[in-house]
């Protein structure tokens, strides 16, 4: 059954070849590769696929809740020339299912299928991208160091976050930092800044603390977000500009400390 019409300068990238030089950059990398976990998505013709290729539980990082961060690979591609082939490395954090594609993890083959797309780049920028995952988990942790009050998160969602996602999502992820819940916009064309459109409360987030008190909650409250982007393309994008986002939200200088986790406090799952 035909799926699409391509050019006669098209390249064709085949999934299975894709998949294979994934596992083998990982293997050559040094991992063994038996001990990963693959998951493979495919639209009902095949012409689309996403691979996920999830690491040992030892690669994970545990955050100030306790809660881990799993490292895995994804891939994106498609035989018909809808979309660009892409590979990444991200962090999940299993807990809610947030996404972070994070400074120099991540790994892009950008190019549409044509006869410039090089495979053989796949291999080596996965490799070399290997070498940046402890940058990543240095990040994390300074996040989960820097203090931040709700004030100074209303203005950075209102000047920065708006400007990149819009005030929907604006909206969505303030009211994740300051209530703990994610929330709908019940007028979605009020007047007004991202923080003053009327919303109705919904469910708790997974993992989040109520009141968000470091970088790294805001940091998974825009995680949460972007992670149920429909779009796969979009959620990524929205994903890998989490961490340039963060450096715009300046940490608190004036609050002393960051609060101690309570263990005997409910948490919200």
């Amino acid at each position: 059954m035909p799926i699409g019409l391509v050019s006669t300068s098209y390249a064709l990238a085949r999934h299975d070849e894709v998949a294979t030089l994934c596992r083998g950059a990982l293997k050559s990398a040094g991992l063994n590769v038996e001990e990963l976990r693959y998951e493979i998505g495919l639209s009902e013709l095949g012409e689309w696929m996403n691979l996920r290729i999830y690491f040992p539980d030892r690669d994970a990082i545990t955050d100030r809740y306790g809660r881990k961060l799993g490292l895995r690979l994804e891939c994106f591609n498609s035989v018909d020339g809808s979309s660009r082939l892409v590979v990444l490395f991200g962090w999940l954090r299993f807990v809610c299912s947030n996404g972070l594609v994070i400074g120099e993890t991540k790994v892009e083959i950008r190019e549409r299928h044509g006869q410039s797309l090089d495979l053989s780049e796949i291999s080596d920028r996965i490799r070399s991208t290997m070498t940046a995952v402890n940058a990543d988990r240095e990040r994390m942790k300074n996040w989960q160091e820097q203090p931040v009050a709700i004030g100074d998160v209303a203005d950075w969602v209102n000047k920065h976050l708006s400007a990149r996602w819009g005030k929907k999502a604006a909206a969505r992820v303030y009211h994740i930092c300051d209530a703990g819940k994610d929330v709908e916009l019940t007028e979605p064309f009020a007047k007004g800044e991202a923080t003053e459109k009327p919303v109705k409360f919904l469910d708790p987030v997974p993992g989040q603390p109520v009141k968000a008190q470091t970088k790294y909650d805001v940091v998974q409250a825009m995680s949460f977000v972007a992670s149920r982007r429909n779009n796969a393309e979009e959620r990524t994008e929205w994903q890998a500009s989490i961490s340039l986002l963060a450096d715009a939200l300046q940490a608190c200088k004036t609050r002393p400390r960051i609060a101690a986790i309570d263990e005997r406090a409910p948490t919200l799952f």
